[in-house]
């Protein structure tokens, strides 16, 4: 290996690591932050783009990728739940209003995979708000996930009923696609 190359692969390290704090980063900041040179640094982030490692905001900085945030999820096993994930809780947030919160079961702790809270939780709703849970099961039987609502405080009981059928759905749908990723 050349001194071209391990320059390069020490490059794309430090990219993505600073890139891993969640905070957009143009691509001369990245350079400056890193000390690479600004044409390395355009080539190696032209390279992040194209394998889906890091992918461009609205404002056109840089930000973890697709392929980043599922090579996330693998480290607990759930890989395959990325784009799922991402649709089903944002649909289930929409049609429940309710914020809605997936979480591994693996690993020291709980950690969050995915988190979107409802319109009047991020209003700083003072009442406490109904919880449900769902553990999310993945081929073995075992708690893969855990698939978390918090409800309004003063939603009905039919209103409740309706948000645990959609919330069974998802995770009905949740465990289909970590079964599919085992017979993979």
């Amino acid at each position: 290996m050349s001194v071209r190359d391990t320059t390069g692969v020490r490059g794309l390290a430090r990219i993505l690591r600073r890139l891993s704090d969640g905070a957009p980063r143009g691509v001369a900041e990245l350079a400056r932050l890193e000390g690479l040179s600004r044409s390395t640094t355009f080539d190696l982030a032209r390279r992040l783009q194209a394998a889906r490692l890091v992918a461009r905001d609205p404002a056109r900085k840089l930000v973890a990728g697709p392929a980043a945030i599922t090579l996330a999820f693998a480290r607990f096993g759930v890989a395959r739940l990325h784009g799922p994930a991402e649709a089903l809780i944002a649909w289930l947030r929409d049609h429940c209003d309710a914020s809605v919160t997936l979480r591994s079961a693996t690993g020291e702790g709980r950690v969050v995979l995915v988190s979107l809270a409802a319109d009047w939780a991020k209003d700083g709703a003072r009442d406490r708000p109904a919880t449900l849970s769902y553990a999310i099961l993945g081929e073995s039987g075992a708690e893969a996930a855990r698939l978390e609502l918090l409800c309004r405080h003063n939603c009905t009981k039919s209103e409740r009923a309706e948000i645990e059928i959609l919330a069974m759905r998802v995770k009905e749908s949740l465990e289909r696609h970590l079964r599919e990723d085992a017979a993979a």
